[in-house]
């Protein structure tokens, strides 16, 4: 397949690489995801990164403090798992291998998730470590389809709005 080429009938981007099932979240400390040195050539003072990157949540964690106490009409997190009806999972190194395409270090550290929603929506997650030293296949992926899920809640966040307003427009509710 050349650069900028479709893909044509008999072809298929999925497959392109291996098709791995999605492995179970592991929960550790915010620091084993980064490993030491993760801020060596941040332009940020470490502390900032830190306090913003370091901080943040898993989906299950994210999900329990929304729900918390709330009852109205919201998004959850299995409300969008319903909706995935694939996922698949790529190195960008091996995907510039197989196509010919010049090679670049950087690239074989690049996950890649791509998310197919029932309506045949996609979604593209993606991470990458900052050193190449801290690259973990199983973390890739975990981390690109987080990041896929993160893309999808507003999505159907708007959808939900819609369909609550038009409840209102109909008059089912005030």
């Amino acid at each position: 397949m050349q650069p900028g080429r479709r893909v044509g009938p008999g072809e298929n981007k999925a497959t392109m690489s291996r098709r791995l099932v999605r492995t179970p979240s592991r929960q550790g400390p915010s620091g084993s995801i980064w490993g030491q040195g993760y801020c060596r050539k941040s332009w940020s003072p470490t502390h900032i990164f830190e306090e913003i990157i370091m901080e943040s949540k898993s989906l299950e964690t994210t999900e329990a403090e929304c729900a918390e106490g709330r009852t109205a009409p919201r998004v959850s997190l299995a409300d969008i798992k319903a909706k995935i009806a694939s996922e698949y999972y790529y190195n960008a190194g091996d995907l510039a291998r197989k196509f010919s395409h010049p090679e670049h270090a950087s690239l074989d550290v690049l996950t890649i998730c791509l998310v197919v929603l029932d309506n045949g929506f996609t979604i593209i997650g993606k991470s990458a470590p900052a050193s190449a030293a801290n690259f973990d296949e199983a973390l890739g992926q975990k981390l690109a389809y987080e990041d896929a899920v993160r893309q999808i809640w507003p999505l159907m966040g708007f959808a939900l709005r819609e369909q609550l307003q038009q409840r209102v427009i109909d008059g089912l509710e005030g």
